[in-house]
């Protein structure tokens, strides 16, 4: 339990700094990083692969968007 309180203290504060400095970032796509980091913390490889997932979807949604 003590492990999932951690986290929503560290969405708490990755949220206000978003928030403050990048707030064109959305706030799911930051807790999702988080949650995958979290969630596979043994496991660096599918780790580092469900980040890029969330990366590029990001990045080619703001694509489709600008264009």
């Amino acid at each position: 339990m003590n492990g999932r309180s951690n986290l929503d203290e560290l969405l708490d504060v990755l949220e206000g700094i978003r928030r403050e400095k990048y707030p064109h970032i959305p706030a799911e796509v930051i807790r999702k990083v988080v949650i995958a980091q979290y969630d596979n913390q043994d496991k660096r490889l599918v780790a580092r692969t469900a980040t890029n997932e969330i990366v590029n979807d990001f990045l080619n949604e703001a694509a489709a968007q600008e264009g």
